[in-house]
């Protein structure tokens, strides 16, 4: 016999929803006999039980890095959800969320409810799309608890967002940045370590999460090639690189040498352990960078210039030098062919005679040379 209940369970839990109903609700119980008893309970009286679930006790603890269970159920099936990640969503939830839809019944909340909050937070819009985001984590999470049949957020439209663009470095910026004198790349860069660092980033495109981790290891000085297999994570971890593939880069002479110098005095495995911070220090190599351009003279006031930049500037002299060539795509380590990568995975001697090949090529990217020893 048909029963005049729709019953369900989820982990442990069993769940009702009666014919009138557009979702289920939980009974509390674990045994399915007693919650079928209560269904009928609550079938007779002809209304479920009218205990009222505020938005601010539901999101109370959501993106808390120990006691969400969202986070826990991405960890379980291995979605990546960083502490990072955990602490800036669970900002939101304080400075945002609760204050402006705390006191609502979280089944009345309407997507003109979301957009008046959205109008009324003072930030960027890419800064609005992750709020609106994390309510939508949150009220996805209510359907799935049977407090709500439809998530509000479905109906809300994303903020149109304006990338800044980027600019780049001309040749002559470069050269003025790396000097072949040591005692004036300590001078510019606050030490050689850190003109090291961002040498590297200059003259092989590699991203800075990348060049962060780099270790002994992965310089083949035999080969002139750099593995880069791994990348440094908002939280201080270290993780897959950001298209999750491996690649080879070509360090060009004037890395090459500063390198080498790095390498005699390092007692670690990493190649810039200072720069190992965790949690990771943004602020820590934008500083050096931002003073580092200010003692060279080079103006940022109507420039975009950060550290990405001299990934931006490789790319384009790469670009320029070969155009759309497979070995742009090699060297660069996009995910697509639109922002050049075709992954290519030969043995690293096959490789090596493969970038040998280009080796002019490379270095004539920088033309005035950085890599040489002023005549003057």
């Amino acid at each position: 016999m048909k029963k005049p209940y729709r019953m369900k369970k989820r982990g442990d839990v069993y769940y009702y929803m009666l014919p009138w109903e557009k979702c289920f609700h939980t009974t509390g119980l674990t045994r399915r006999r007693e919650a079928e008893h209560y269904a009928l309970a609550e079938l007779e009286v002809g209304q479920v039980d009218t205990k009222t679930t505020y938005f601010r006790d539901f999101a109370e603890r959501f993106f808390d890095w120990d006691e969400c269970r969202w986070a826990k159920s991405c960890h379980q099936k291995g979605r990546n959800f960083s502490k990072a990640t955990a602490s800036w969503r669970r900002g939101h939830v304080v400075n945002y969320l609760i204050p402006y839809l705390g006191e609502a019944p979280i089944t009345t909340i309407t997507p003109n409810d979301i957009d008046n909050m959205l109008y009324n937070i003072d930030v960027a819009p890419p800064t609005k799309n992750k709020i609106l985001d994390s309510v939508s984590i949150i009220l996805d999470m209510a359907v799935r608890d049977g407090l709500i049949s439809r998530n509000p957020t479905e109906l809300v439209k994303r903020f149109q967002e304006k990338h800044k663009k980027r600019d780049i470095f001309s040749r002559e910026e470069l050269k003025s940045l790396f000097p072949y004198s040591v005692e004036d790349l300590c001078e510019i860069w606050g030490s050689f370590s850190n003109a090291a660092l961002f040498a590297t980033l200059a003259f092989t495109g590699i991203r800075v999460g990348e060049c962060r981790v780099l270790e002994w290891d992965d310089i083949l000085f035999d080969y002139g090639l750099i593995k880069i297999n791994k990348a440094l994570k908002n939280d201080g971890g270290i993780g897959s690189t950001k298209n999750y593939k491996s690649r080879l880069a070509v360090p060009t002479d004037v890395v090459n040498r500063l390198l080498l110098k790095q390498k005699e005095t390092s007692q670690s495995t990493f190649v810039f352990p200072e720069m190992m911070t965790a949690p990771c220090d943004r602020n820590q190599y934008k500083d050096i960078f931002a003073t580092a351009l200010s003692n060279v003279g080079i103006p940022t006031t109507e420039r975009n210039l950060v550290p990405h930049s001299f990934r931006h500037t490789f790319n384009t002299l790469l670009r320029n030098k070969l155009g759309e060539d497979s070995l742009a795509q090699k060297v660069l380590g996009h995910n697509s062919s639109e922002m050049t990568d075709h992954y290519y995975n030969p043995t690293i001697r096959e490789s090596s005679d493969f970038f040998s090949r280009h080796k002019k090529d490379f270095e004539s990217m920088f033309d005035p040379p950085c890599n040489e020893r002023s005549n003057s």
